[in-house]
Order: C-alpha cells, then structure tokens, then sequence
C-alpha cells in the first residue's frame, strides 16, 4: 500500500513557525529542532512546515528543504510531516512540491481558489488574488506528483467550482465562518458525502438550525453520514473576553446532539480554549506562534506562545481527565468507603426474644453491612429469635 494511503490526518496538527537567527538573519534549524522537540513533548499528531505562519514568504528553496530535512530528523516516529509549498510563481510552487516530496515530507497543502468569485471591486485585492492563484491544470499536476512520491495532496477551496475540482481530492472539508450562509457553497459541499466543519462566527441559532438541516437533509436522502461538526466561534481578532460567549457551547451540544460540538478560539491567552473543554468542546482550535512581537500581523497578538501552547494542552487533558465519560455511575474508587457510609436496619431500643418488630422498634445506622436501606419488609412484623440490644444491627438469623 502506498504510503499515502498509510497517512492519516487525524488529532492535532501545528502549523510551526520558522526560527531566524537574530543577529545573521539566517534560519536557525538548531533553535527549530529544539522547538519541534518541545512541541512533541504535548499529545500533537504533525506539524505545517514553512507554511504562512512559518513566515514561508521569506525563505528560499534550499531553506525550506533544510526545514523539512530538520524536521525528518527531529520529529518522533509516525508524526506526520506537511510542507508548505505554496508560491506566487506556479513553476516555483512545482520545484518546491519535489523538493519537499524528495526530502521526505509526508503531505503537501495549498489554497485554491478562483479570484473572481471571491472579491468585487476591488482591484487592488483582486490582482493579489490573481498573483497567488494556481490554475486547475497547475494543482492537478501538483495532486498527480504527489501521488505518485507518496504523499498526501490536500488543498482549502474558497469557492464552489474549486470545491467541485477538489472534490476528488479532499477527503474533509471545512466551511469558514465567513462563508456560513453561502448556502450554494454549503450545498455542493454536502453533496460530496465527506466529514464537514462548520464555524459558526457572525451565527445565530436561526442559521445554524438551517445549516445543519440542509446538511443532513442531502445526507439523508443519500444514506449516509459522514460527521457534521460545529465550532463556536466569534469573528473578531483579537475577541474581547466579554464577548467570547463560552456559554453557547453547551447551548449548540444540546440543541445538536448529532454533531461534534468545537470552539475556535480568537482571543488572547489560553483561558478561553481551556475553558472550552469544559463546557462541552470536543474540538479546539487555536493559533499559536513563537513570539507574539516576531509579527504585527493580527494573528500573533491572540496566538499561543510555546509555553503556553504546552500549557493549554496539558490542562485540557487534565480537564477531560477530570470530566470522565458523563455517565452516572458509582466509581471504583467509591467502593471501599460505601460499606462504611451506608447505613443498616439496627434495634432503636432493647428489645426481647419473642417480640414482633414494629417500625418504632427499628432505626437505621452504620455501617452498611446488614440488611439495607428499603429492605425493612424483611424484618417487620417477624418475631425476634433472641434479643436484641439497643442499637445492634438486625440480621435475618435473628427473625422468623
């Protein structure tokens, strides 16, 4: 089998910032191995490599091979490894597909869209968008050489005809909070009977009620299910504390019990995420970065530091740890003490062989060991056997 096939993109992926020597400017691959090293110690499943965040405008062919490289050498066995290989020139971005496939990464991840179904005018905008853009044929070429070096080929569309072309592609598509009305987006991608993620900022109740019945309306008629899942999310960078609105995440698990309920997190601090997990998310998302004055660039002002991003994760494992499964039963732990705190039917006085027990002759103490709690039918109105002292547990040897 392939070993693309092999590959699964599942748990948490990092897109890992680029190390820069201070004084020389030059990427510093020892400072990246350190932090890849420190990034493997929490539970993470890969990393993006010289992705946006990893500053990818700024390097050259051979230093991103050298991170790829680096990274290879570095990361633990079975994590998965994807290069960045996005450029504003096509025949550039194709080099760096090859270069990244030859230097062992195991996927490659681009962003196709077709500008003019994008923005309208403005022109300025627009002729970013056309100098970024890969053309069908180019990201076909660049799906097909993948396959054929054994790696995963996966691209975020922005539009429908790119939805519908990757189609063939993608094994799991997301739809941006932006785009969370965009019905006919929504449609096409529903019909492609693949897992979906839905952000839900700038939402109401209203919407999504509509989102998830025009989902599972087209996965109904079609018998399938493939897993619809909403993430919480307020759209504004960073999000102020007052407006994270937490409380709407236990609101969409109760509302939407046949969807996995997340949070994506735009403020600042770790605070919101870890609290998250608590009110019911079972997926977070959230930036991160090596240093939040490495960049003006909204993004890294509400990132998560690496100490921090370890810290998160350690107390969201801590806090599903403590969660359990939700169902309520008596744990394990409880059964020592059990016997002790529980009570049993006991004489309420001195009471004589030959006498027939009332319920005034009867009180309930501890510990547990005798007859329990509500099972009193089985000593009253029987005659004692022998007597009994006043606060002696009664036993069913001492009726007939």
């Amino acid at each position: 089998m392939a070993h693309a096939d092999l590959v699964k993109l599942d748990g948490t992926f990092l897109p890992v910032t680029t190390t820069f020597d201070p004084v020389t400017g030059d990427v510093d691959y020892a400072a990246f191995g350190a932090n890849l090293r420190r990034w493997f110690s929490s539970p993470i499943r890969g990393i993006l490599v010289a992705g946006s965040t990893g500053e990818s405008v700024f390097l050259d062919e051979g230093e991103r091979i050298g991170l790829i490289e680096e990274a290879r050498a570095v990361v633990p066995d079975g994590a998965t490894i994807i290069a960045g290989t996005g450029s504003e020139s096509t025949r550039h971005t194709i080099r760096l597909t090859e270069q990244a496939a030859d230097a062992g990464a195991d996927a490659v991840k681009f962003q196709t869209y077709v500008p003019e179904y994008i923005c309208s005018g403005d022109s300025e905008r627009l002729a970013r968008l056309c100098k970024f853009r890969l053309k069908d044929e180019e990201v076909s070429q660049l799906a097909d050489y993948a396959k054929t070096q054994d790696v995963i080929f996966f691209s975020t569309s922005f539009d429908i005809e790119t939805a519908k072309f990757l189609n063939s592609i993608q094994s799991v598509f997301k739809i941006a909070s932006s785009d969370n009305n965009f019905f006919p987006l929504i449609d096409s991608i529903a019909h492609f009977m693949k897992p979906m993620l839905v952000s839900t900022g700038g939402a109401n109740i209203g919407l999504i009620d509509r989102i998830e019945k025009s989902i599972k309306m087209i996965w109904k008629n079609a018998n399938v299910d493939p897993g619809l899942a909403f993430l919480h999310c307020v759209s504004s960078y960073p999000t102020p504390r007052k407006q994270a609105n937490l409380a709407a995440i236990p609101t969409l698990v109760r509302r939407y019990p046949g969807a996995t309920v997340g949070y994506s997190d735009h403020t600042l601090g770790i605070d919101a995420a870890v609290c998250a997990v608590s009110a019911g998310a079972r997926i977070v998302e959230k930036h991160f970065t090596l240093d939040r004055k490495y960049s003006s660039f909204r993004d890294h002002s509400l990132s998560a530091e690496p100490e921090e991003l370890a810290q998160m994760v350690s107390k969201i494992r801590e806090i599903t740890e403590l969660l359990g499964t939700g169902e309520k039963i008596p744990q394990s732990c409880e059964a020592e003490s059990f016997p002790l705190i529980r009570r049993s039917i006991a004489a309420v006085t001195n009471l004589p062989a030959g006498h027939v027990l009332q319920l005034r002759d009867i009180t309930w103490v501890r510990p547990g060991t005798g007859i329990p709690v509500g099972e009193e039918r089985q000593v009253l109105n029987k005659t004692l056997v022998k007597s009994l002292n006043r606060w002696e547990l009664i036993t069913l040897d001492d009726v007939e």
